[in-house]
Formats: structure tokens, C-alpha cells, sequence
């Protein structure tokens, strides 16, 4: 879910600023995350999928960032992808003297009230 995302994200911000998007972002991140994350072989071992998670949670907070930096930016942080991505990362992960990590379920907001896909807001 977080992975597809941050790719719903990209791909959104390819069709709105593609100038913009091809400056702020590494070139691997197009083989990464060009497809459905589903389409990929995704990690089976636990450790080589927090791993993975990890690579996303830092890709999806250096796309924000980037918006952040940016107050020429304000209208690509209103399309509705751009803030589900805001959204997600604030639920999953949590940010702390420039530390990222994942959320323990415990501390993430109740099922029922999280996101659930990048897709449609209103699939709780």
C-alpha cells in the first residue's frame, strides 16, 4: 500500500510538472516504482521487507521535502494523490530529530480512520 502509494504520487506529479519531477527525483526511481508495486517480486523475508520499506519511507519523505522547500509548489501539494501521499506517510511513519521510522500499530490511528489505498479516501 505504501509503495503503490508513493508511485500513484509520481506518477501523478509525471503528467502535472514532469520538468520538476525529472530534477527532484534519482533516475532509478523510475525502474522502482514505474510499475504497480504489485507487479514486482516484493521481499518474502521479513528483514529484507523492512528493508524495502525503508527505501520507500525515505523516497516518500525526500518527495515531500522537495514540495516543502518549494512555496512555488503550493498547487502540486493540492492535488488530492500529493496529499493522500502526505497522509499515509504521517500514519505509517513518524519523523523525530531527522530520524525516520515505521510506526508500531499501536500508534497508528485506528483502522477505521487510516487510509487504505492511495486510490479512493473513502475505503476505510
Amino acid at each position: 500500500m505504501l509503495g503503490e502509494t508513493l508511485r500513484a504520487a509520481l506518477n501523478a506529479l509525471s503528467h502535472a510538472a514532469p520538468e520538476w519531477l525529472v530534477e527532484q527525483i534519482p533516475s532509478e526511481w523510475f525502474d522502482q516504482y514505474g510499475r504497480r508495486i504489485e507487479e514486482y517480486r516484493l521481499p518474502i523475508k521479513d528483514s529484507e521487507g523492512q528493508e524495502w520499506a525503508i527505501e520507500v519511507e525515505v523516497a516518500g519523505f525526500s518527495l515531500l521535502q522537495a514540495f516543502n522547500q518549494n512555496e512555488d509548489l503550493e498547487w502540486l501539494r493540492e492535488l488530492s494523490v500529493i496529499e493522500r501521499l502526505r497522509q499515509m506517510w504521517v500514519q505509517h511513519f513518524w519523523l523525530e530529530d531527522g530520524q525516520l521510522g515505521l510506526r508500531e500499530t499501536a500508534s497508528m490511528p485506528l483502522s477505521g480512520q487510516r487510509l487504505h489505498t492511495p486510490y479512493d479516501p473513502q475505503a476505510r
